[in-house]
């Protein structure tokens, strides 16, 4: 009848297994620890293999930094490496725990206490499920749990009781290198690749260079102008001198002189000039009229002698009598100096001069000084009436004026 009914195999769903995990119904099952450390193991083993890889390449890169000169990037670079090199360390220290618990679970199994030469090994576990890339031994850890309760694993992932081992803890923390490392690192790359190096200063100690981090970057190997490659456009050159600025002129006044407007001008940030500091024009030289010509008569400042009705004649009235008495013509004054006159006697062409006008007849009597022809109370025509033509000719000249 046994026979009839194959044998039923019960497995435990995923979800009822985690249910079962929280309501703390799951117990230590030790062939469920063996394959997940079978798989930890082996998992380690492709993670080391891969960063090998890695490493090789980010040493062909950090020598080719060093042999362009970029020794700043080339330290970022290598504790990058470094970090490589003690994270497959660590892997490999932990997958040999992995094979020496595998070995020992039967051990594990049948003591209710945690073994004392597998105690390290085991927190080692616990504290490193936290911090690699393997899933698998999360599941160790909590096989660990189930067997030795949370007490346990707690002091193992916080490392209180200083159980985990300390070259894993080291080579999985976080801290930086330290400086000297990766001086080590940088000359022992540059010495494979045959790459000519020496070390820059880093400001740092010989004791601080083996127990701190290497200082961060200042620029140093920073090419200047690497986009346009236009260094030399950024050495120092002699300064050369200011060139002087040109002044602002300043119109300060205008003199108009017999030449033309002078305009004076000042720079800037000059006192402002007065009007005596002005530019003068040069006077004018009286030129003498030409050969063969008289230049007109010019009567003196104070006005002529009065006309027959009682008024006061033009300048040229007196002149013109003085010719009629025979005496010599008066000088042409000259213009007064810095601009041209402006007297109507000088816009008039002088009277034409004849013989009779100037000299006149034997006998004939003097004028008076009232402008009146000593002839022409004795009848005599000719002197009169030349005089009479002048008299009119001023007072023209008068009525202009005015």
């Amino acid at each position: 009848a046994a026979a009839e009914f194959p044998q039923v195999v019960v497995r435990t769903h995923p979800e009822r297994r985690t249910m079962l995990r929280a309501m703390g119904l799951e117990r230590f099952n030790a062939n469920k620890l063996k394959p997940y450390l079978k798989m930890s193991e082996q998992r380690f083993g492709i993670l080391t293999s891969k960063k090998t890889n890695l490493i090789k390449t980010h040493k062909r890169e950090i020598a080719e930094l060093l042999r362009t000169g970029k020794e700043e990037k080339a330290r970022i670079r290598v504790e990058a490496l470094i970090r490589m090199d003690f994270t497959i360390e660590a892997y490999e220290l932990l997958a040999l725990l992995c094979e020496l618990v595998f070995e020992r679970v039967a051990l594990i199994a049948s003591e209710k206490e945690c073994p004392g030469d597998m105690r390290e090994a085991l927190s080692t576990l616990v504290w490193a499920a936290q911090r690699t890339e393997v899933p698998e031994l999360k599941e160790v850890a909590t096989q660990i749990e189930f067997k030795y309760g949370k007490d346990f694993v707690e002091a193992a992932r916080t490392g209180t009781e200083e159980c985990v081992n300390t070259r894993v803890a080291h080579k999985l923390s976080v801290a930086p290198p330290s400086a000297q490392l990766v001086l080590s690192y940088l000359e022992a790359i540059a010495k494979e690749y045959a790459i000519d190096w020496t070390p820059s200063e880093t400001g740092l100690s010989a004791e601080a260079l083996a127990t701190q981090a290497m200082p961060g970057p200042t620029g140093f190997s920073i090419d200047v102008a690497p986009g346009s490659n236009l260094a030399g456009a950024y050495s120092t050159a002699v300064p050369s001198a200011a060139a002087p600025t040109a002044p602002v002129a300043q119109v300060v006044g205008i003199d108009n002189g017999a030449h033309g407007a002078v305009v004076g001008i000042a720079p800037t940030g000059a006192p402002p000039a007065t009007q005596d500091a002005l530019p003068k024009a040069p006077p004018v030289a009286p030129t003498a009229p030409p050969a063969g010509k008289q230049p007109p008569p010019v009567a003196p400042p104070g006005g002529g002698a009065d006309d027959d009705d009682g008024h006061p004649g033009a300048p040229g009235a007196a002149a013109s009598s003085d010719q009629q008495q025979g005496g010599p013509p008066a000088a042409a004054a000259p213009p007064p100096s810095g601009g041209t006159s402006t007297d109507i006697h000088d816009l008039i062409p002088p009277a034409p001069t004849t013989a009779a006008a100037t000299a006149p007849p034997a006998g004939a009597p003097a004028r008076n000084d009232d402008g009146d022809a000593a002839a022409a109370a004795q009848g005599g025509g000719g002197t009169s009436n030349i005089g009479s033509d002048y008299d009119a000719l001023a007072k023209r000249f008068a009525s202009l004026k005015k």
